[in-house]
């Protein structure tokens, strides 16, 4: 007997997609590795990439260079199960043929069957997304474990199964394979299978890319991306009219309940024109689109589009009504404006150095609020520079404190700082690093003692609020740049550990929080940090392991450093990316009092050494005067 474990994909890394028209986003990814290099790091070492699932709309091969699944000409039990889990792909070749995807797909399974089987298999009418874990072969037996993902519905969303609903997919399926009758070609002929269409990850990594559309929050002021999948052999063409289609469609259950939809009624004439970098979307509306809703999906369409397209032409019955070009749609990403963070000229990474939280990345001066006298006895921190505010978590004799320090003309200490602590429960005595919430003007969230508090910066409102958590103990959580999806760690009343991918109301006071969808980490345990890694994936920490993971979970990838057995991981930080590519990260590693930051890399950890120090140290304690950095993060620059 053989077995191949493929639970473990290795390395989540993608072609880095560079869209020519975002120098400014270039710019800040080439700052943020020069201050990589000034903090020690030799310039060959590789900063840490990610993307195993197809990345933030890659664009993919496209054409029709991919041969769908076909089991002539194979010849061994394997290899014949792998492209029966793959063959379900041809039902999504062409997204104009919706109609007829579920019936596609059953004729390509159908062809790996033995007849008796295949006139006996009547699958419902969904595409379930699984992955297939572990292949173990025996003679004409090839048994596989499968894990469910979710539904793979028309317009390309990773769906998850029906609340309460017995999983239509078994965790372990032993498949017997058969020779043709009169031939050599293998064949399925299990009379029973699932009645249900399945689809490998790996299928959907091989013949899907990822594409992201992208709809306005309910303030209407920032775009929300919804990862979604697009067959690799669509056109340009029909590329362009299935993401638009899916605009109109509106937002999967994801993000539903924190975005607007389109203006209804709104149909597509006619396939879109792609030519010299222009797509031309031909709309039919039966009432008038105010100019404003036109800039706006065409702002939609152009990031949904991205990076394919430098603009976006929009006709209402052949008749241009609306021409979008120019710079401005990428501001209104706002994982696109937080790539700053990174940029070590002007921000970079911050950190937690003898009690006081400083740049650690960049000689620039000192923030006000970080200079002023309650930046003292500090042990966690959050900095946003555009409102010119530090949440600082403060040991306080034998409790800590969350003081605000604002600069403002209403600021009543020196130089117009206004330092103030908010009133928490008098049981909470420790708490967590704030988490700025954006497009709330000033709250943050902040984790303490297993609860979650939502507190503001503003001094005429000081009592942090409990937010409702289920009855769950809270570990860790990660806001996500937009500022209405969020991830959490959380404890049950098993006590079993879950990631929790949600949506926020930052409209309600307190917040509320929603789940959306629990992932699946292969039953990893002792969670410690979680963060926001591309615009759909998250990096997870435990106390010897990273593990990246979509948040539609479809991919995830558990990896593990030579020293992290030296350094137990407390805590992660990263400049989230829109796009796949290099992003920094940095852990917070160690026991006790014993804690460092360190800079992640490829194939190795380096000590988070403060701007002022030798770029050479390269010491277990290279802060300033051998204190460590502890506490890294980045600033908050999404938008309020």
């Amino acid at each position: 007997m053989s077995s191949k474990d493929r639970s473990l994909r290795g390395p989540l890394s993608r072609t880095e997609v560079t869209p020519v028209s975002t120098k400014r986003l270039v710019a800040a990814l080439l700052a943020a590795l020069v201050g990589l290099a000034g903090c020690g790091v030799p310039g060959r070492s590789e900063p840490r990439t990610a993307g195993t699932a197809p990345g933030v709309n890659d664009p993919g091969p496209g054409g029709s260079n991919l041969e769908l699944p076909s089991p002539n000409g194979v010849y061994d039990p394997a290899g014949l199960v792998e492209r029966f889990f793959q063959a379900a792909a041809a039902g999504d070749v062409d997204p104009t043929l919706r109609d007829q995807r579920i019936e596609t797909a059953t004729r390509y399974v159908k062809d790996f069957l033995a007849q008796p089987a295949a006139q006996e298999w009547k699958p419902d009418a969904q595409v379930v997304v699984v992955d297939v874990t572990r292949v173990e072969v025996a003679g004409d037996s090839v048994k596989v474990t499968l894990r469910s993902v979710g539904v793979l519905d028309e317009w390309g969303a990773i769906e998850p199964l029906s609340e309460g609903a017995a999983d239509p997919v078994p965790t372990t399926l032993t498949l017997q394979v058969e020779t043709r009758a009169g031939g050599s070609e293998l064949r399925i002929k299990n009379d029973k299978l699932p009645q249900v269409l399945m689809l490998s990850t790996a299928a959907l990594e091989r013949y899907y890319e990822g594409r992201a559309v992208y709809f306005w929050d309910t303030s209407g002021r920032y775009l929300v991306p919804d990862r979604r999948y697009l067959n690799r052999q669509v056109n340009a063409q029909k590329r362009a009219r299935a993401v638009a289609e899916r605009l109109l469609a509106g937002p999967s259950h994801m993000i539903q309940s924190a975005v607007n939809t389109l203006p209804g009624n709104l149909t597509i004439n006619s396939n879109p024109v792609v030519e010299n970098n222009r797509v031309t979307v031909n709309l039919s509306a039966p009432a008038a689109l105010e100019q404003s809703d036109l800039s706006r999906l065409a702002m939609q369409l152009r990031w949904s589009l991205f990076p394919a397209t430098d603009s976006v032409e929009i006709q209402i019955d052949s008749r241009t009504r609306h021409v979008e070009e120019g710079p401005e749609y990428l501001t209104r990403n706002p994982t696109y404006r937080v790539q700053a963070a990174g940029d070590a000229s002007q921000h970079g990474l911050f950190g937690v150095v003898g009690g006081k939280a400083v740049r650690v990345q960049s000689t620039a001066a000192p923030m006000p609020v970080l200079a002023e006298e309650h930046n003292s006895n500090v042990v966690a921190a959050a900095v946003n520079p555009d409102r010119k505010t530090a949440a600082l978590v403060r040991q306080m004799g034998n409790r800590q404190e969350l003081w605000f320090v604002r600069e403002g003309p209403e600021g009543a200490g020196a130089g117009g700082v206004n330092a103030f602590p908010v009133t928490f429960p008098a049981e909470i005595t420790t708490m967590g690093r704030p988490v700025y919430l954006p497009g709330s003007k000033g709250r943050f969230l902040v984790p303490a003692q297993g609860r979650l508090f939502d507190v503001t910066s503003d001094p005429a409102d000081r009592n942090a609020r409990p937010v409702n958590l289920l009855d769950r103990t809270l570990k860790a959580i990660s806001v996500a740049p937009d500022g209405r999806r969020l991830a959490m760690i959380v404890v049950d009343k098993g006590g079993a550990e879950h990631v929790v991918v949600g949506t926020v109301n930052p409209d309600a006071n307190p917040v509320i929080l929603s789940d959306k969808r629990t992932l699946d980490l292969d039953g990893l345990t002792d969670m410690r940090g979680v963060a926001w890694l591309l615009e759909h994936q998250l990096v997870v920490s435990g106390a010897n392991w990273l593990t990246e993971v979509t948040v539609d979970n479809s991919a995830r990838n558990k990896w593990l450093k030579p020293n992290f057995d030296q350094f137990p991981v407390t805590a992660v930080a990263v400049v989230p990316r829109p796009a796949n590519g290099i992003g920094p990260m940095a852990i917070e590693g160690g026991s006790g009092n014993n804690l460092q930051a360190y800079w992640v890399f490829t194939e190795t950890l380096r000590p988070v050494a403060p701007a002022s120090a030798s770029p050479g140290n390269a010491s277990p304690s290279p802060g300033a005067n051998g204190q460590p950095v502890r506490g890294p993060f980045y600033p908050d620059l999404a938008p309020d």
